[in-house]
This record gives structure tokens, C-alpha cells and sequence, in this order.
């Protein structure tokens, strides 16, 4: 890290400037001395230069530009952190970013933050981008969605209706008010890298410019959210997230980092919210990279360290500088996190990092990443090879720790195995702990099986019990684990189902709390209930009356929508009729107090009769969200 040192007449950062302003002339000398002491190669085939050929490199380089000499008498320590291949040599490319950082850390030391006055001066309207949404927030600045309305035809823009079907952005807005912004040389240069990077798993810059209130970098937009939700989504769209489909996210995690690493880049932050899938076909994921580069350009500089507590290696805390291993410890963390359900996430339910668990502060989390193991008591014992993979990647010293292309040839990418992942586990990811994921599987089941009568039945069922329990003890609104499992397995629920809550709801005295979970069902099964019965009463009203006659009511309560086993002319007695008709509302009342409404298997699908002679025939919810599809399309575009 660049020292203070005097500069009374600025002329060291003036010399500074001009060798950072004239890139063309720095990358060509560059080449020059390099090639003059590049007498070795790397362990890639490169030509490259020793530590000891590198000194003399730079004290050229900085005799031609009128540097001085001390500007890289840092070099012995900071070495390692341009060697990408860990041959103890660095390439061509290796040797341009080690000139560029030092360079950019001898600015921030000799005049702090810079203005933005070399970017392009204009505002987002004046880019005639349209900010559609908020994407995300954290420490460094807002992502929005946006749209940008030139390069498209007239027929992506309706003016009728205003919608603006251009190309899609994703917008990251820094705020200049921001003390932790970093110069603007340093955001240039890293800027001008970031659009030469072409790799499908490496983040897409298209331009950067800013107004008075904020710096501007516009990236390819990534539509299926970030590691943190990956399990969640993946889950709600029916994915088996076995062994097999963990293995390639985390190739291509490794892809993308032995490209960076590749191009003699560092990314410094490297956690699940940086890992992006490019959208959101989850049978068949694609990762990207985002936040690199910029990650370190615009950090912190007041604790002189980048990256995220919890995420940061171990020597990185010890020394205050990365090294490329260090984005190796980084992703292991990742890998280990997401299998055994601990990616971080605040709120009532939160939950801690493998290295910041009860840690008080940044400090105690440092000391817990430079002396704790992982937990592995928590990583799916079963998967071998990938424990001897994260292992290897989570060693405390870097140079024990494999390269990202090495990593990417561990014979678990090339293993067959296809374990399961553990379902407390996964209920953890999916649901922020097991005992809410199996809670709401089971209540899902609940409302696949049983109607509205049925469960308030459940319920009264276990009130009564419970209050003849209560007569010789003190718990309330409890069960014994064999009433509860006799019950609902009778009731048409999958014992597995029933098992797996049991096993984390279960009491030491073999009672379980059945209250929540019951009161819950009832509740979504009553919202469920309402919507079914109101669409079958408005399809039968097709004058729009609000009232049907009697007859209509009887014949609609011995459709498929109801399980009134041919009773349904008891349920006829209790509705109170106007002229002999039933208004919606009365419709509402009785059947629901009555609840025979049928459960998921008919009615909670969506499906229905769609005309008065087809009560008893209902429709495919297939296609009948198809339909939906296309009327709500049509009355969006107007």
C-alpha cells in the first residue's frame, strides 16, 4: 500500500497523472521493458518476468515517465498479489495491472478522491434511459431495471400506451455524496476494463457517465436473481436441486473467476448477492459475476481493506492486501454456505455466516475467519469429493489453496454421484430454517387434501383432546405426536410429510404445538374458498344481476366444486333468499360456514366451468391459464 509522503509542489502527482492519463504510451512502454527482462515463463507458457527482473522493470519504467524510484519499493511485498498462476513469475498482463494499482493507490495517497470530470456529463434522461424498478441496494450504491428508448423500431414503443419495450439495463447508481468513493482515475481504468471482458459467466459493462449527484454504470441486466434466493425460486418452479445441478453452478462460479483471473483480475467481494443467474430457467442455470473491479475501485478506504466480513481471507486480514487465493477462500465460503444453509440474512430469522457466527463486531469476525474451521458438522456428509474440493479452497494459508483452474479439474466435476441434499438443509435454504420450510410443506398439503370442513374439523378434533389433556397438565394448544400423525395421515396427508415436521416440531415429551399450522391453513383455505365460490357464482350470473334463483344454486352445488355427496339440498335450507333469489353475499355465507368446498385436487387449481351447461365439466388449468395469459396480455398492450 502506498506511504504518505511530502509533495509541497504537487509534482509527484502531477507525474503520476500524466503517466496514468496517457494509457496508450504507459501500456506500450509497459511492453517495451517487459520484453527487455522477460527472460522465464510462467507455468502457463507465458514469458515473464522473476521478482528480481520486475525491479528492474519498474526502476526503467519509472526513470522514462520521471517517477520516483520509491513509488515501487513496495514491490517485494505486493509481488504475490499479481501472480495469478502462482509460478512465483508475472505475465505481460500481470505486470500492466501491477503498474496500473500502483499507480492508482500513489494518487489516492497523494491527493484523495478525484472528480468526475472525464466521464461524459449527462443525466439519465439525457441517456434517455426510463427507470422501470428497483433491483437491489447495498453498501456501494441502487441497482435499477431500466430502459433506454433508441436502437429499437416503432413498434416497440407504443405511444398509445406508453410502454417502452427497448433493450434492458441494469443501472448501478453511486452517489458522489458517498465519503467511501474512490478517485475517478481509479474508476476509469477499471472501467475500461470491465468492457473489454467478453465471458458468458462474467458481468457485461456498456457505458459510464454521471450528473451532479451520481456516478452512472450501466450494465447487462440479470433476470433470476442472486445466489441468496437461488434455492427458494428454484424450489417454486419444481426444481430437483440434487448433487448433479449443484455441481454446475459451482463450475461455472469457477469459470467465471478463472476468466477474471485469466485477464489478471481480482474480484475482492465475491459472496452469494454477487453471483447472478442470467435468468431464471432454473432447470438450467446460468452464472454470472457482478461487482467486480469496480468492487475495489469504489471500497472503503478508511479500513485500507475491501470485500465483505465473513468473506475475507485470512491473510488479506493479517497483511490488509489480496492476493488472487483470495478469491478462491472467498468462493468456498460461498460453496460451503449455500450446503448447509448458511448464507447470511438478517431480520427475526437471521442467520450468520460460517465466520461471523456471535461475532460482536468486524474485528472478532476477522479473528474468527483467521482461526476457526468451517462447521462441517453442517455440509452434507455424504458428498465426498466436493468436501475434499471446499476444503481445499478454504485452507488458511493461500498458497495451499488450489488455482481456479485447477479447482475446475477436481475430480468431483467429473464425478457421476447424484446425492440428495439434505432436507433440513434444503428446508433451510428454501424457507430460512427447516422447521418453517417442512411447516409450510405440510400445510400446503393440508390444502390439497382436505377441504375447508375437514380441517376446521382437524382443529376441533385437537381443541378437544387438548382439553382433555389439560384436566392433568399444564400445556395448552398442544397434541400428542400419535393423535397428530393418526389424524392426518387419515385425512389424506403423505406420512412423509407428516414425519418430517414431526421430526423438527416434536417436543421432548412427544407433543406438538399444532395451533400455528392449523390456523394458518384454515386462514389460506378460507381466502382460497372465497375466490373459488365468487367465480363460480359469477359465472353462473351471466346478466350480472348479483342474484341467482334457487334452481341455479342447486344445480351448481351438485357440480364437482362441492363434496356434498348428494346432500346438497340440506345446504338449500339455510340460504335466505330475496324474490326467490340468492344475492352473492348470502352465496359467500352458507357455504363457507358449511366448507364442503373442494379441495386442491378440483377447485384450488384454478379450474372451473366456463359456461352454464358445463357445470360438471371443468376445464384443464393448463388451459385455462393460457387464456388468462392472453386476455391479461391484451389488456396490458392496449
Amino acid at each position: 500500500m502506498a506511504t504518505s509522503v511530502q509533495d509541497p509542489n504537487g509534482q509527484i502527482l502531477l507525474a503520476v497523472d500524466r503517466c496514468l492519463q496517457q494509457r496508450l504510451m504507459r501500456n506500450t512502454k509497459v511492453m517495451f521493458f517487459f520484453h527487455r527482462y522477460a527472460s522465464g515463463r510462467d507455468s502457463m507458457g507465458r514469458r515473464s518476468l522473476s521478482l528480481g527482473e520486475a525491479i528492474n522493470f519498474t526502476a526503467d519504467l519509472a526513470r522514462h515517465f520521471e517517477l520516483p524510484d520509491f513509488l515501487f519499493s513496495t514491490l517485494p511485498e505486493t509481488f504475490s498479489s499479481f501472480d495469478f498462476t502462482g509460478s512465483g513469475r508475472l505475465s505481460l498482463e500481470e505486470v500492466r495491472v501491477m503498474v496500473k494499482k500502483t499507480l492508482l493507490e500513489w494518487r489516492w495517497s497523494l491527493a484523495g478522491p478525484g472528480k468526475f470530470d472525464e466521464f461524459p456529463a449527462r443525466t439519465l434522461e439525457d441517456g434517455r434511459y426510463t427507470v422501470v424498478r428497483e433491483l437491489g441496494r447495498g453498501g456501494q450504491g441502487i441497482m435499477y431495471l431500466a430502459k433506454k428508448e433508441d436502437n429499437y423500431s416503432w413498434l416497440d414503443y407504443c405511444s398509445a400506451c406508453g410502454h417502452n419495450n427497448g433493450p434492458s439495463y441494469c443501472i448501478k447508481f453511486y452517489s458522489k455524496k458517498n465519503s467511501n468513493a474512490g478517485g475517478l482515475q481509479e474508476i476509469l481504468e477499471e472501467f475500461h476494463r470491465m468492457r473489454e471482458f467478453d465471458n458468458v459467466h462474467v458481468a457485461r459493462t456498456y457505458e459510464a457517465f454521471h450528473d451532479q449527484d451520481f456516478f452512472y454504470l450501466v450494465n447487462e441486466p440479470y433476470f433470476g436473481g442472486d445466489l441468496t434466493k437461488l434455492a427458494k425460486r428454484a424450489y417454486d418452479k419444481g426444481v430437483e436441486m440434487r448433487e448433479s445441478w449443484w455441481r454446475e453452478i459451482f463450475r461455472q462460479c469457477l469459470q467465471g473467476l478463472e476468466y477474471l483471473h485469466r485477464e489478471a483480475q481480482m474480484h475482492c467481494d465475491i459472496k452469494e448477492p454477487n453471483i447472478m443467474l442470467r435468468h431464471d430457467d432454473f432447470n438450467n442455470p446460468e452464472v454470472v459475476l457482478i461487482d467486480f473491479g469496480l468492487a475495489q475501485s469504489i471500497c472503503s478506504k478508511v479500513t485500507g481493506i475491501s470485500g465483505t466480513p465473513g468473506y475475507i481471507p485470512p491473510e488479506t486480514w493479517k497483511r490488509y492486501r489480496w492476493q488472487p487465493q483470495g478469491d478462491i477462500f472467498s468462493l468456498g465460503v460461498v460453496f460451503f454456505q449455500l450446503l448447509a444453509a448458511r448464507v447470511p440474512r438478517p431480520g427475526p430469522d437471521a442467520v450468520a455466516g460460517i465466520f461471523q457466527v456471535q461475532a460482536k463486531n468486524v474485528q472478532e469476525v476477522g479473528q474468527q475467519t483467521i482461526t476457526n474451521q468451517p462447521p462441517w458438522q453442517l455440509f452434507p456428509t455424504r458428498m465426498h469429493l466436493l468436501t475434499e474440493l471446499v476444503s481445499s479452497m478454504l485452507r488458511k494459508k493461500p498458497e495451499e489453496r488450489p488455482r481456479a483452474m485447477q479447482a475446475l479439474q477436481h475430480k468431483w466435476f467429473f464425478s457421476s454421484s447424484d446425492d440428495e441434499i439434505p432436507k433440513d438443509v434444503l428446508g433451510a435454504l428454501i424457507s430460512g430454517s427447516a422447521k418453517a420450510f417442512f411447516s409450510s410443506e405440510l400445510r400446503n398439503e393440508l390444502l390439497e387434501c382436505c377441504n375447508l370442513d375437514q380441517l376446521r374439523r382437524i382443529e376441533r378434533f385437537f381443541k378437544c383432546t387438548v382439553a382433555e389433556e389439560a384436566a392433568r397438565r399444564i400445556f395448552t394448544r398442544r397434541v400428542h405426536v400419535t393423535a397428530f400423525r393418526a389424524l392426518l395421515t387419515d385425512s389424506g396427508v403423505r406420512p412423509e410429510k407428516v414425519e418430517d415436521f414431526i421430526r423438527v416440531e416434536q417436543a421432548s415429551d412427544n407433543f406438538i404445538e399444532y395451533e400455528g399450522l392449523l390456523r394458518d391453513a384454515i386462514q389460506e383455505k378460507e381466502e382460497c374458498s372465497l375466490q373459488v365460490v365468487t367465480c363460480l357464482f359469477n359465472d353462473m350470473d351471466l346478466h350480472r344481476t348479483g342474484a341467482l334463483p334457487l334452481v341455479d344454486i342447486k344445480e351448481m352445488l351438485q357440480s364437482d366444486a362441492f363434496e356434498f355427496d348428494g346432500h346438497a339440498a340440506e345446504l338449500l335450507k339455510r340460504f335466505r333468499t330475496q324474490g326467490g333469489e340468492v344475492t352473492l353475499a348470502e352465496f359467500q355465507r352458507v357455504v363457507l360456514e358449511d366448507g364442503r368446498i373442494a379441495p386442491k385436487a378440483s377447485a384450488d387449481r384454478g379450474r372451473r366451468p366456463r359456461r352454464r351447461e358445463e357445470w360438471n365439466c371443468w376445464w384443464p388449468s393448463e388451459l385455462l391459464t393460457a387464456r388468462e395469459d392472453v386476455e391479461e396480455s391484451s389488456s396490458e398492450s392496449g
